[in-house]
């Protein structure tokens, strides 16, 4: 089974759904968890906001998607109003509906992120075939394994706070090593 340390970004050509408009490539990384209302649409907007900040060499596009999302249902209120009160400027959530991970977000994502290590462990059992670009966000960031973002779904608004902290120190220390290999896998 894969783990952190073999997961790598671009590690296969880049299909014709990850080139933009103008024919460069771009990384899709998308981010799981299990309802796609709290912790992985919170991870896609922090993802957005710090990468807008210093900008990783490649384009980078931040999905999010669950294992048992209800399709079509809002963010959680205390997921938006964590990121609007505490990340100004960051993606509003109000517009997001939660969407099942599915085989053309698989197909198209250089990096699928997990916000539990065991939902990263279900993929690779499951789709053996992409266990190079799926990690739990622990394992990618940290080389942590065993690590987890918890749940916030019925937590208050200081729950979800914790949470969306949690998760913005996860994608700043995931950072280098995506830089190092998007840098890696453009010769440079």
């Amino acid at each position: 089974m894969s783990t952190g340390t073999d997961c790598a970004v671009l590690s296969e050509p880049m299909s014709e759904a990850q080139t933009v408009e103008n024919n460069s490539p771009e990384l899709i990384l998308a981010f799981v968890c299990t309802g796609n209302t709290c912790r992985s649409p919170m991870a896609a907007a922090l993802f957005e906001y710090l990468n807008a900040r210093q900008p990783l060499p490649l384009p980078v596009r931040a999905e999010s998607a669950g294992l048992m999302a209800a399709e079509g249902a809002p963010a959680s209120a205390n997921a938006k109003r964590a990121l609007d009160e505490d990340y100004p400027g960051i993606r509003d959530l109000s517009e997001h509906r939660a969407r099942g991970l599915n085989a053309e977000l698989i197909e198209r994502a250089g990096l699928l992120l997990t916000m539990e290590s065991s939902h990263a462990e279900y993929l690779r059992y499951i789709l053996p075939e992409y266990a190079h670009k799926i990690a739990g966000i622990y394992e990618y960031a940290l080389d942590r394994s065993d690590g987890s973002v918890a749940d916030p779904y019925g937590g208050d608004l200081e729950v979800y706070r914790a949470t969306a902290r949690e998760i913005h120190n996860l994608i700043v220390e995931l950072l280098p090593r995506l830089r190092r290999e998007i840098n890696a896998a453009s010769g440079k």
